[in-house]
């Protein structure tokens, strides 16, 4: 407990109960993982150098931007989490109790999973890179990718709203019951999987465009 917290290990580290008034800054040798619950006031800083980064317990809350780089990231926060930088060369696992924001710029090399159980997916930052699959569960969802991006399961209880410099395609269901956006700003659009259900207006923009509703859809612009 502290304001400001700095740890560094050259093996695997694992964080107990940790609180900070300021900021935390953890980094080891392999992997960060936790057996108590972590409170930061300010900026979170994670590095797993050769490992994962695991922190799931219920209760933390990351009130400041968490930046993170490691192999395998799962995060789990109470409220809102934002993400900072944030570079994983394995897989990305976010989970909030309320929205899921961005203010830096997210690298995935493995599949990203994404949940806010009551809240927002927003990731905006024009630099994002979703290398594997995305998927996605919360209200109103918005996801930019600055190349492809290849849509999982996405459930959006609101709207749905993608961006990708080239490709945007699926590998999984999507299920929307607000408005759906699509721009694919140099590439096609590619959704054609037999359970989609878009129960709001389609609005789309690409090359070649293909859509496929297990019922009615609704085109808008």
């Amino acid at each position: 407990s502290g304001t400001n917290i700095t740890l560094v290990d050259t093996n695997t580290i694992e964080l107990g109960t940790v609180t900070a008034s300021g900021t935390l800054s953890v980094t080891a040798g392999t992997n960060i993982t936790q057996s108590g619950t972590l409170l930061v006031s300010g900026a979170t800083n994670l590095t797993a150098s050769a490992g994962e980064i695991t922190l799931t317990t219920a209760g933390n809350d990351f009130t400041g931007a968490v930046s993170a780089s490691g192999t395998n990231i799962t995060l789990v926060d109470t409220n809102t989490i934002t993400l900072g930088t944030v570079t994983a060369s394995g897989t990305l696992s976010v989970t909030a109790a309320t929205n899921i924001t961005n203010s830096g710029t997210v690298l995935v090399s493995g599949v990203t999973n994404l949940t806010a159980s009551a809240g927002d997916i927003t990731l905006t930052t024009a630099g994002n890179d979703f290398t594997g699959v995305v998927n996605a569960s919360g209200t109103n969802i918005t996801l930019v990718d600055t190349n492809t991006i290849n849509l999982g399961t996405v459930t959006a209880s609101g709207t749905l709203s993608v961006t990708a410099g080239t490709n945007i395609t699926q590998s999984g269901t999507l299920l929307v019951s607000g408005a759906t956006n699509l721009t694919a700003s140099a590439g096609e659009i590619t959704l054609t999987t037999a359970g989609n259900d878009f129960t709001g207006a389609v609005s789309a923009s690409g090359t070649n465009i293909t859509l496929v509703d297990t019922n009615t859809i609704t085109l808008g612009t």
